[in-house]
């Protein structure tokens, strides 16, 4: 009996040994198993949110220089402007003063008298002579046509000089020194057509002197000359007064030639300005601005029409990418269209422009579906080396219990997202270890996480 009770108690010992062990053991094997989530692949188009910083952008510009400041600089009084502003034709862009106005006028004004009263002492001079004769129409008709065939002559050797031609002396030999060449022969029949015409002018005036009834003496033919002369700088000066009165109409208040948007103001309160350089540029007609973002680094290719969200201090709109474009920088941007209700979340474009930089929310959708895994469980050794684990099941053990292995597995990858992967393998539905506790190996047992 006693035997007995010391074998049951020693089987009792025995027992609790056995389960101690396996406790403990089970315990060590826990501790040292890396912990793993399991996370499975599957089949879709990647998508993803991508932030941009955007700024207003006008694709269609005109830039406006005043050719009049070029005769008549001025200073510039009051802007009326600021980039983002839109205005219509008519509308005043800025005033300025002309400082040399009255010094100008008061010279082109003496230069008049001063003429006028040489025409009027010639013709107390000469009171008796006819002011006017056939003969002298026939001169200034000569010089005319003078001038008319040196402004031709000298726009057909030009164009030919551009084509690598060289227009002799001899105006017979242009045609065929210019065959082929479109405009070049076009320009010579101009100057053909001038000579032409200075030729007869010439000998009609100088038949006038055997026609008794068209010659003049002398000194009348002189005296014609000359008053017509006077005649002529007088209507020049005369032009040049009217023209100075219309660049002050113009300059001192100058308007915005056509509906648009400010793009840009180079000139500000106190400027001089002569005309050497832009005074203001402003959106092209019947075109509307857009936010433009720089997408070189991108390494992604938009599709037009893309959903783009931007946020306002209180509310947000959605948008949508007009097209991609490589501009003459070497950077490839996006359009992405400017609504009015963009516009006034933001304040307006006066103040986006202001600002600078304004945040948008792209949502990318890559073109084809892939195989689509969580970004942390894509791995990286190097540039294009890139693997998984795969998660390997065994059956078997102490009362048929299972146990897990990663296998090492490389994959291509098509394209990153800030949570997703998509890559070129097939992993539909596939295990795949994910957020190890330490640093796994190939081939090594892990367990999952239990919660």
């Amino acid at each position: 009996m006693k035997l007995k009770r010391i074998a049951l108690k020693g089987l009792i010992i025995l027992a609790v040994t056995v389960a101690l062990c396996m406790f403990f053991a089970k315990t060590v094997v826990n501790i040292t198993t890396p912990k793993i989530q399991i996370v499975r692949a599957s089949r879709g188009r990647l998508e993803q949110k991508i932030r941009l910083n955007a700024q207003v952008y006008f694709p269609e510009t005109t830039d406006h220089v005043l050719k009049d400041a070029a005769k008549s600089s001025i200073i510039v009084d009051k802007v009326y402007v600021r980039p983002g502003h839109h205005v219509k034709a008519g509308e005043t862009i800025f005033t300025a003063t002309l400082p040399d106005y009255e010094k100008d006028w008061k010279e082109l004004q003496d230069s008049y008298d001063e003429k006028a009263a040489q025409l009027m002492d010639k013709d107390i001079e000469n009171r008796r002579a006819a002011k006017s004769s056939a003969q002298n129409d026939l001169y200034d008709a000569v010089m005319e046509k003078q001038t008319a065939l040196v402004a031709a002559e000298h726009e057909a050797r030009a164009l030919a000089l551009g084509h690598g031609i060289t227009l002799g002396a001899d105006m017979a030999s242009w045609p065929e020194q210019a065959a082929g060449k479109d405009d070049v022969l076009e320009a010579v029949s101009a100057a053909q057509a001038a000579k032409a015409a200075y030729d007869e002018a010439y000998t009609a005036f100088f038949n006038s002197f055997s026609n008794a009834k068209l010659r003049v003496n002398s000194g009348t033919f002189k005296y014609i000359n000359e008053r017509n002369a006077l005649l002529k700088e007088m209507a020049r000066i005369s032009d040049d007064m009217v023209a100075l009165a219309q660049r002050k109409s113009s300059l001192s208040t100058v308007t915005a030639p056509h509906d648009g948007y400010v793009v840009a103001m180079e000139l500000k309160s106190g400027d001089k300005y002569d005309g050497s350089g832009i005074a203001f540029t402003l959106s092209s007609e019947g075109a509307a601005p857009v936010l433009r973002a720089d997408i070189t680094s991108l390494n992604k290719s938009i599709e037009d029409k893309t959903r783009v969200d931007v946020a306002g201090d209180y509310a947000s709109e959605r948008t949508s990418v007009e097209k991609t474009v490589l501009e003459g920088d070497g950077k490839k941007y996006v359009y992405i269209t400017l609504t009015e209700g963009i516009i006034s979340i933001k304040g307006g474009i006066t103040r986006m422009i202001t600002d600078g930089n304004i945040e948008v929310t792209v949502t990318y959708r890559a073109k084809e579906p892939a195989t689509l895994v969580p970004a942390s469980a894509v791995r990286n050794e190097g540039e294009g080396q890139d693997y998984v684990y795969l998660i390997q099941r065994t059956w078997g053990g102490f009362l048929g219990s299972s146990a897990m292995k990663v296998v090492k597995t490389n994959v291509t990858v098509l394209e990153r997202g800030d949570n997703v992967v998509s890559i070129q393998q097939e992993m539909d539905y596939q295990e795949i270890a994910d957020r190890e506790d330490r640093a796994l190996t190939d081939g090594c047992t892990v367990m999952e996480y239990i919660d």
